[in-house]
């Protein structure tokens, strides 16, 4: 809806595999913008929307631990992108499915502003991920737009899923289960800290994956690597909006294993880790 086929799609540099899917499968154009520790760069996006071809366009961004790169958006970040959006009259997509616990100093872009933000969220990280329940809230002028398109795409809400949900906020199952989930998630963060130390991004909020900043052919090395012991990671490709830039990483997911496996497979990744950067090095001398 906010920038279709033909327009251009602008995210962060390692965006949600996700979203490149869906803008690939639409033939909407994809442009990668450079990040820091805070996600966007604002000055970067900026030249990049002054540099855009015709047409529609709109930012995906996921301001609240990014996908996959953990990074959150302190206020001052947050508002500086809303204004940069509105000096280029853009739509902004805000994907806050990671977001555990609200955060008043942390304003979601929807709330800086209303009048151009779409804001997704969704239950499967806050509470099950079998409840697949989204919601969208989107500038007012735009819902009869929303509308036809969720018609013609998902036509209802599972009436399984729906029930469930009110029976867990009416009885206080909602708010146990996401506190049992925030707690699980501190108890994976601090195991990878442990045993991946700086090789590990610090996460910018409470979360279920992890990020290993590494140039991209290394991160594609340890992937292979650790494929061959058994260990699954999510594919470097798949997160890099430009497959071309040099730079990478390597997002690990915690949330799925148990403990145990979770500790075999983060100490093969530690192992791993060193040993791709060794091979790497010893090819550039």
């Amino acid at each position: 809806m906010a920038c279709g086929p033909g327009g251009t799609l602008f995210t962060e540099a390692e965006t949600y595999p996700g979203a490149i899917a869906l803008a690939r499968h639409q033939r909407t154009h994809l442009v990668g913008v450079s990040m820091d520790g805070e996600g966007v760069v604002p000055e970067a996006l900026d030249r990049a929307l002054s540099a855009r071809r015709p047409g529609p366009a709109a930012l995906y961004v996921t301001p609240t631990m990014q996908n996959p790169t953990t990074a959150t958006m302190g206020r001052a970040r947050r508002e500086a992108i809303v204004a940069v959006c509105r000096d280029h009259d853009i739509a902004i997509i805000e994907d806050d499915v990671y977001t555990l616990a609200a955060d008043r100093k942390l304003p979601q872009l929807a709330m800086l502003a209303p009048e151009r933000t779409f804001y997704a969220n969704s239950m499967s990280k806050t509470l099950n991920p079998a409840l697949r329940i989204g919601g969208l809230v989107a500038p007012e002028p735009m819902y009869a737009h929303i509308e036809a398109a969720l018609q013609a795409t998902a036509i209802m809400v599972p009436p399984l899923s729906c029930a469930v949900m009110e029976q867990w906020l009416i009885d206080g199952t909602a708010e146990v289960v996401s506190r049992s989930i925030q707690d699980e998630s501190d108890r994976r963060l601090a195991l990878a800290r442990s045993m991946l130390g700086a090789m590990m991004r610090e996460p910018g909020h409470q979360g279920y994956h992890v990020w290993l900043p590494m140039p991209r052919l290394e991160a594609q090395g340890l992937e292979h690597a650790a494929s061959a012991l058994g260990v699954l990671v999510t594919p470097p490709s798949s997160t890099a909006a430009d497959t071309e830039a040099p730079d990478g990483g390597v997002r690990l997911c915690l949330g799925a294993p148990s403990i145990a496996d979770l500790s075999t497979a983060l100490s093969a990744i530690a192992r791993l880790r060193l040993e791709v950067r060794t091979a790497d090095s010893r090819l550039i001398l």
